[in-house]
């Protein structure tokens, strides 16, 4: 993927994405993203807001990793270097190991993909070999969003907080007019 891709892509993420307007050609979006917590979670997100709260984000797909640190940043109202990121379960399991990282890391995000491939599982036992307690968020498009408790059934008892995806993978490649070859990875995407 080249460089003036992945800065015009930024540069359109970073504008406003909690409320993204992209418009191409004809064709516009306006989307916008919310939080879900789950029962006993009302403050959560709340008290995390424009704190130092070191987030590890664990996604392997370069492109979705780029769209969701944006959103996390926007909703958790963090910055980008407060956010470490991890490609796979492997690599977000080196940070935890190292012990540099896993001291600073408070929060771990990661996506509903995970669930669906059985990464979700693996992620969590190793978390819970490495002693990791804190809360897990997870990043869904809508249609799971609207649905925090199918999602912790999907994850587990980790789950704190569920945060919407305001664009689903499947829809970047209209919005921002990705060619195939560009967004293969996406092929498996919610």
């Amino acid at each position: 993927m080249n460089t003036e891709l992945d800065n015009g892509f930024g540069r359109a993420l970073s504008n406003d994405f909690g409320h993204l307007a992209v418009t191409q050609e004809t064709k516009s979006l306006r989307v916008s993203s919310r939080v879900f917590r789950a029962p006993g979670m009302e403050n959560f997100v709340a008290s995390l807001r424009g704190t130092t709260s070191k987030i590890l984000l664990v996604e392997d797909n370069r492109l979705t990793r780029i769209i969701e640190a944006k959103l996390v940043q926007k909703v958790l109202k963090v910055r980008c270097d407060q956010i470490l990121h991890a490609k796979g379960v492997d690599e977000a399991c080196k940070h935890l190991d190292d012990d540099r990282d896993s001291k600073s890391i408070d929060i771990i995000v990661t996506d509903y993909d995970y669930a669906q491939y059985g990464c979700a599982q693996k992620l969590l036992e190793e978390l819970r070999t490495l002693n990791y307690v804190g809360p897990i968020i997870m990043i869904a498009a809508q249609r799971f969003a609207d649905r925090p408790d199918f999602l912790a059934e999907q994850f587990g008892d980790g789950v704190c907080a569920v945060i919407e995806k305001p664009v689903a993978s499947e829809d970047l490649a209209d919005v921002f007019g990705l060619d195939t070859g560009r967004i293969l990875q996406f092929t498996h995407s919610i």
